[in-house]
């Protein structure tokens, strides 16, 4: 005689296609628990299914603006503007002098990464000093930096081997 399978208890499990995702343990500080729980309700969503968009939308970061490196760059020139802006108390949107500043900011900060034998080319741009010296501390700041990392997370080996090396 066939032995007879014992009927599972609980809930039939659920379809390849259905099923959730697995569990991650998270501990965030108070903080970010209130921006977490903030935001997913003003989005509609679950806590949990905030953290996931968040993080895929960072994901979507390292080939945003054609690679992590170039992305890298946009921060720093959005930190460059955001400093300018908070000096005059104008933005760069609105005011012609801000504007001035922040668009030498960027081009001192690229000319940090310009490539070794590349030629310089005038456009007739304006000095102003403010971002000029600014965007050229910026960029001697950043001009290390390791794309794979978020700005924040920069280590300072990179830089002290930098400068060793003068």
């Amino acid at each position: 005689m066939a032995a007879t399978a014992k009927k599972r208890m609980g809930r039939p499990p659920l379809p390849p296609d259905k099923k959730r995702g697995q569990t991650v343990g998270f501990k965030p500080t108070p903080e970010v628990r209130q921006k977490l729980q903030e935001a997913a309700a003003a989005n509609d969503r679950s806590v949990s299914k905030e953290i996931e968009t968040r993080l895929e939308r960072t994901f979507g970061d390292d080939e945003r603006f054609g690679g992590i490196a170039t992305y890298r760059l946009m921060q720093i020139f959005g930190l460059a503007k955001q400093l300018i802006e908070d000096q005059t108390g104008k933005r760069f949107e609105t005011d012609p002098g801000t504007y001035d500043e922040v668009t030498e900011a960027w081009v001192a900060i690229l000319e940090k990464f310009r490539p070794k034998g590349a030629q310089k080319r005038s456009y007739g741009l304006l000095s102003p000093r403010l971002g000029r010296e600014l965007g050229e501390s910026v960029a001697e700041h950043f001009a290390n930096i390791e794309p794979a990392k978020p700005i924040g997370r920069q280590s300072e080996k990179p830089r002290r081997k930098a400068e060793n090396k003068r």
